[in-house]
């Protein structure tokens, strides 16, 4: 498995290879409190041993730290929530496979429900007996990215 990365001013894409015939491409912005190098590695090692990425179980205390970095996410019933309001349900798809693709690449999957307009996001991690992780908080924040950088339009709840 090689990794390649390269960035232009805090766009950074990161190809790895895992075999002659399977490439992962990630697109985004760095930042330090996002998914780093070193979490998607251990994803796609933890996905070639056949085991779960490692997740790190989070205090109220962190977890409320972290919920300031989260514009309109919430826990709710134990889970980080947040629901996107769109303007109409090909825009909606549209994200919701954004969130999909990224989910694969970092092995770590959101609860997912949407009606016409609204994609509603519940973050726990099972592995960790359903309970809020350093993981679901980087994911939250990198869909904050995907957000923001596909110019949605429409309201946010």
């Amino acid at each position: 498995m090689r990794n390649y990365i390269s960035s232009i001013g805090n766009i950074a894409l990161v190809t790895v290879i895992i075999s002659p015939f399977i490439f992962i491409h990630s697109v985004g912005i760095t930042n330090a409190s996002l998914i780093t190098n070193n979490d998607v590695k251990n994803s796609l090692i933890a996905v070639q041993n056949g085991t779960e990425p490692v997740a790190v179980k989070l205090t109220g205390d962190e977890i409320k730290d972290a919920l300031t970095h989260l514009p309109r996410w919430s826990v709710i019933n134990g889970k980080l929530h947040k629901t996107f309001v769109f303007e109409n349900f090909p825009t909606l798809f549209d994200f919701m496979f954004k969130v999909a693709n990224l989910s694969q690449v970092i092995s770590h999957h959101p609860n997912m429900t949407s009606t016409f307009n609204a994609l509603t996001l519940d973050y726990d991690t099972w592995r960790i007996g359903h309970a809020i992780s350093d993981m679901d908080i980087k994911a939250a924040s990198r869909v904050e990215i995907l957000y923001d950088n596909g110019n949605y339009t429409g309201r946010i709840k």
